[in-house]
């Protein structure tokens, strides 16, 4: 593993306007971002774990989604494959830093306690991808889905002008030094944990702090995006709305045994 990216996904403040609720049994409910048509499913087609999606669009948010409405399902962490699409100014940002087979993605978005209503939320992990294989252009996406009898977002509707559309497909097991803990190599963290959890309690959920065991300030892991906020913690700040918030785990070894530890427990 070269790269360890941690990659916004999911509704917020700008898509949905909303967080994905977390249940009181601690479930997390990850919302896809609404998609116009044609998109490769509706709200309504959705279920997780027995949760159906459609049920909790209301909870929460200000903008009003719905069952019919279509969606951006991306990523897709269940069946026999792992599927992420990328395009645009974030995927010149994971081309620029080299991000390709055997970097694995860990999949964060903003969640929010059903039981309450008035606070701020906390940017959790929901997923984890490990790259196998990296499709670049729409006609090699399509042609690549269509062998494989899979649908994606990233394949359908306005895609042909997507710059630098590329598709990260992950599937067999995690790869890693001891094949005692081989892991699927994409799925999903279903549950709440405060070891899933980036921001610092207590905090705007923005502000996030990383674990002492693993990071230290005299590090610099960060490649794009996040900065340390102060020189004595292990506090941290993503500069901008980016997506994807790389590190350099070839430089760090121990960002790779932090994530595969993550995925052990889920």
């Amino acid at each position: 593993m070269r790269r360890l990216i941690l990659s916004r996904k999911g509704v917020d403040s700008a898509a949905g306007g909303r967080p994905s609720p977390i249940l009181p049994d601690g479930r997390l409910v990850p919302l896809p971002i609404p998609q116009a048509p044609p998109s490769t499913h509706r709200y309504r087609d959705l279920i997780l774990d027995g949760v159906r999606l459609a049920d909790y669009l209301s909870c929460g948010g200000r903008a009003r989604l719905h069952g019919n409405q279509s969606c951006h399902f991306d990523p897709q962490l269940d069946g026999s494959l792992g599927l992420l699409g990328q395009h645009g100014a974030a995927q010149g940002e994971l081309a620029r830093h080299g991000v390709g087979v055997g970097d694995l993605f860990l999949f964060f978005g903003w969640f929010r306690s059903t039981l309450d209503r008035s606070g701020s939320g906390v940017h959790h992990l929901f997923g984890w991808l490990e790259v196998s294989q990296v499709i670049r252009g729409t006609e090699a996406i399509e042609a690549f889905l269509t062998a494989r009898n899979y649908r994606h977002p990233h394949s359908l509707g306005a895609v042909h002008g997507y710059r630098q559309n590329t598709l990260y497909v992950s599937e067999g097991g995690l790869t890693g030094p001891s094949r005692s803990t081989l892991a699927p190599a994409f799925g999903r963290f279903r549950n709440q944990a405060p070891a899933l959890t980036l921001t610092e309690p207590g905090a705007t959920r923005s502000r996030w702090r990383l674990p002492k065991d693993v990071f230290d300030p005299s590090m610099e892991p960060f490649l794009n995006r996040l900065h340390w906020l102060e020189g004595d913690s292990t506090r941290v700040q993503p500069r901008g709305f980016g997506q994807e918030f790389i590190l350099d785990a070839a430089r760090y070894p121990a960002l790779a045994h932090w994530a595969r530890r993550l995925i052990a427990s889920a």
